[in-house]
């Protein structure tokens, strides 16, 4: 038994990793974040319903490319997920955040297998694994159906097969297990279409002496050819338009248009040279990239959307940047202790260049920036470097010992202070932005419904909520929502258009109706008041009835 577990240690060492990793991801998962979000609603529902009735809330078989939200098209693959696992745990919020932190844990296994590739060192690739484990970044995203986070588990193994081959005789097999990964990010999150090919171009450059060159060049071309083809369908622009740095509410033309107005007639050809779109959307991308590089953004407030909000907590533990400060401090002192280390040149150099383009793609945008959900690859990637410099940490070897102590206790009270500000702290700051008033109204309404002939509630309170938490699927319910999820009512429950059902001129009102408005709204001496929802700030009920005036 002993000679067995010193044989495997390193594989039992991941596998305690793991362990600990998918713990901290599914401990009372179905309760922090408090309520899900409409993102979480929407892929469990959908998924859930296309998989019982074999078509989506529009009626169309088996989507297997995207769903149609708001213009957006998310991609469906990971709605099927969170439906699937609610046949196994009910309709309920630890079902549908189940799957994806589970893919969350297992992204240390292909993040251990590159790092070991890179550096040989298996130390290295296990602190690259609990990097992994602990990172605040990526157990937030873990816990709340981001589907980069699969996509990033996904993608990983593909880096990790494609780098295999490199070194392999009889590689075609993990070439193709490499390009099916691959192929497979594109089904879950939109910006692999950017990142996979980018990254191929690197592993072309630096490998194709290495490689079998006509397999790693039909692979690059491929991917390039296929976001080119999904870039000229509707679909595959949706969500870019509605966030792009070129598109997003004009932000970027109205800078242009200010300039104009602000030099005038006189600097028509300066504004042609020095304002001109080109280098005003180029200054406006590589702003977006660097605040992805910011310390602020990475190490103290972290970034938005606000639902992934820790209060005063960054995307990775401050001491992994003070072993950077200490590593680049003492190799400008002693560069010669670096020098008796051994790595792989090309592939650490590979993975320099998957670093430096994780940001690009979350750079192209504007909305809710710097955004932690659509950088979330570059959380994942960003633990090599991290890990290369804990490699290179190792190299003092007079101060190594008491050094690593140091930084591992460093390390562990940082994770402990991120713990306590997501556990006892976050809830109450992401309600707001998690839209937590939405659940609470939604289920009151379920409760006290049958005391009305009628409930008539804004559209804000989407339908969805009421179709998830009633489990309703009726497969008639197809074909009846409009985009954005809508539809007008649902058994007696009537969803208006408007914040303000009260100031509606007709409404379908029957002898015993409940009207919700929004908290913002003008109050109306047209209906009587209730305290039917005390404890939602954010809504004001009315009652009617035919004896009122």
């Amino acid at each position: 038994m002993y000679n067995f577990l010193k044989s495997h240690r390193p594989l039992l060492t991941l596998l305690f990793v793991f362990f600990i990793a998918l713990v901290v991801r599914l401990y009372a998962l179905g309760q922090m974040p408090l309520h899900l979000h409409q993102d979480e609603i929407m892929n469990g529902y959908v998924g859930r319903y296309i998989l019982q009735n074999g078509k989506d809330l529009y009626g169309n078989k088996w989507p297997l490319l995207y769903f149609d939200n708001f213009g957006d098209f998310p991609s469906v693959i990971p709605m099927y997920l969170s439906g699937l696992f609610t046949y196994v745990f009910g309709m309920t919020e630890f079902a549908i955040r189940f799957p994806i932190a589970v893919f969350g844990a297992l992204t240390v296994f292909p993040l251990y297998f590159i790092i070991k590739k890179l550096t040989y060192s298996h130390t290295t690739a296990l602190a690259g694994a609990v990097f992994l484990a602990f990172s605040p970044w990526h157990i937030v995203l873990s816990r709340a159906t981001a589907e980069a986070i699969p996509g990033s588990m996904l993608f990983l193994c593909g880096v990790a097969f494609l780098l295999q081959a490199f070194e392999t005789k009889k590689n075609w097999r993990y070439y193709s297990a490499s390009f099916l990964f691959f192929l497979s990010t594109y089904l879950f999150y939109h910006p692999f279409r950017i990142i996979v090919p980018l990254f191929l171009l690197g592993a072309f450059v630096l490998f194709w002496r290495k490689a079998s060159t006509k397999i790693l060049a039909f692979m690059m071309v491929f991917f390039f050819l296929l976001t080119f083809g999904i870039s000229r369908t509707p679909w595959g622009l949706g969500r870019f338009k509605q966030t792009s740095v070129f598109t997003f509410n004009s932000t970027t033309n109205n800078r242009i248009d200010m300039y104009a107005r602000d030099a005038g007639q006189n600097h028509i050809l300066d504004l042609k040279i020095f304002n001109n779109k080109p280098l005003v959307y180029g200054r406006e991308i590589i702003r977006q990239y660097f605040s992805y590089l910011s310390p602020d953004f990475l190490f103290t407030d972290g970034g938005r959307p606000y639902r992934y909000l820790v209060p005063d907590q960054g995307l990775v533990q401050i001491s992994l940047l003070a072993i950077a400060v200490f590593v680049v401090g003492f190799a400008l002192i002693d560069p010669s202790q670096f020098l008796k280390q051994r790595w792989d040149n090309s592939k650490v150099y590979l993975i320099s260049w998957l670093v430096l383009i994780s940001p690009l793609t979350a750079a192209l945008t504007l909305d809710e920036v710097p955004n932690v959900h659509r950088s979330a690859v570059f959380g994942v990637t960003l633990i090599f470097l991290f890990a290369f410099i804990y490699f290179r940490f190792q190299a003092f070897k007079t101060f190594s010992k008491p050094l690593l102590i140091a930084f591992w206790i460093a390390f562990s009270l940082e994770t402990v202070y991120f713990f306590h500000q997501y556990i006892v702290l976050a809830p109450a700051a992401e309600a707001r932005s998690r839209y937590d008033e939405r659940t609470e109204l939604v289920k009151k309404i379920i409760e006290d419904k049958g005391k009305y002939s009628d409930v008539i509630v804004t559209r804000e309170v989407f339908s969805i909520y009421y179709l998830f938490y009633t489990h309703n699927l009726d497969a008639n319910l197809a074909g009846k929502f409009k985009t954005n999820l809508v539809i007008p009512e649902v058994d007696n429950l009537h969803f208006i258009d408007n914040d303000c059902p009260t100031q509606e001129k007709t409404l379908p009102l029957g002898p015993n109706s409940l009207i919700i408005d929004m908290q913002h709204c003008i109050v109306s001496d047209k209906y009587e008041t209730t305290n039917a929802f005390p404890d939602n700030s954010l809504y004001r009920t009315y009652l009617y009835s035919p004896k009122q005036k």
